[in-house]
């Protein structure tokens, strides 16, 4: 194997040779993309969309049941993004991904990592327990 480039090998899963499946969550598909050529993933997509009332429509567009899905999302502005995002996650695990991890170019709510005065919330902790 001396010499050989690596950067394109697929990932080995029980016998079966397959690519990571890349999960951009809105706005975030241009790094995905990256992270794909990069590391030889394969981006996939989602629906998404608001009912009336606010709520998140989420639908993952591909079949992920034992893959590895990496979900790319930065959250920069995390408040209004997050749902979205556990939503993503919660389905690929539903419908049998063998991993979800999530990559984030930011991960918020880490600023917070003790309580300096009483009642603060430890966004932080509350942040990681979502993983």
């Amino acid at each position: 194997m001396a010499g050989r480039d690596l950067s394109q090998v697929d990932i080995v899963k029980v016998g079966t040779m397959q690519k990571p499946m890349i999960l951009p969550m809105p706005g975030n598909e241009n790094f995905a993309r990256e992270l794909a050529f990069a590391g030889g993933g394969e981006v996939t997509a989602i629906e998404t969309r608001r009912f009336p009332d606010g709520e998140t429509y989420l639908r993952l567009l591909a079949p992920v049941k034992g893959r590895a899905v990496d979900v790319v999302a930065t959250l920069a502005g995390p408040d209004p993004d997050f749902l979205r995002l556990a939503f993503a996650a919660d389905a690929a695990r539903a419908h049998g991904a063998a991993r979800v991890r999530l990559v984030a170019p930011y991960l918020a709510y880490m600023r917070q990592d003790k309580a300096f005065k009483p009642g603060e919330a430890v966004t932080s902790d509350t942040f990681a327990s979502y993983s």
